[in-house]
């Protein structure tokens, strides 16, 4: 599936794009809201400036994707790799990232405020000026 297919489907109501392969797509300024995505492959994705609110990634290959200045409030991103993902200026409020793999990634000025990492790996993530106001940041890896 390709970026154009996925944004025609979801025009017409679909929400349900779980597994989908859309490495290296560019969903620039996407609306995909209550998008459920979860174990889909989106190494390399451009999902800048989107808002992907409350969405379900769980599971997900994020791997080197461009989230900066994405709106995933209340997404689910429990066990999704985003090692090496830029998610400079991203809105994170109230996401679940329980066990997701963020080592390496850039999150300059995101906001994860009431957002859960309990046992996510942050080694390495660049969080200057990150806001963690009330975030569950228990068992996580901040090496």
């Amino acid at each position: 599936m390709n970026a154009d297919e996925l944004l025609k489907r979801y025009a017409a109501g679909e929400r349900n794009f779980h597994e989908t392969n859309l490495k290296e797509a560019s969903l620039r300024e996407a609306f995909l809201i209550h998008i459920n995505l979860a174990c889909a492959n989106l190494k390399e994705i451009n999902f800048a400036l989107a808002n992907l609110g409350q969405a379900n990634l769980i599971g997900t290959n994020l791997k080197n994707a461009c989230l900066v200045m994405t709106k995933l409030n209340g997404a689910n991103l429990s066990r999704a790799d985003l090692s090496f993902a830029r998610l400079t200026g991203a809105d994170l409020i109230e996401a679940t990232l329980k066990n997701a793999n963020l080592s390496d990634t850039k999150m300059i000025g995101v906001d994860l405020s009431r957002s859960s990492l309990y046992a996510a790996n942050l080694m390495e993530a660049n969080l200057i000026d990150a806001c963690l106001d009330n975030t569950n940041l228990e068992k996580a890896n901040l090496i």
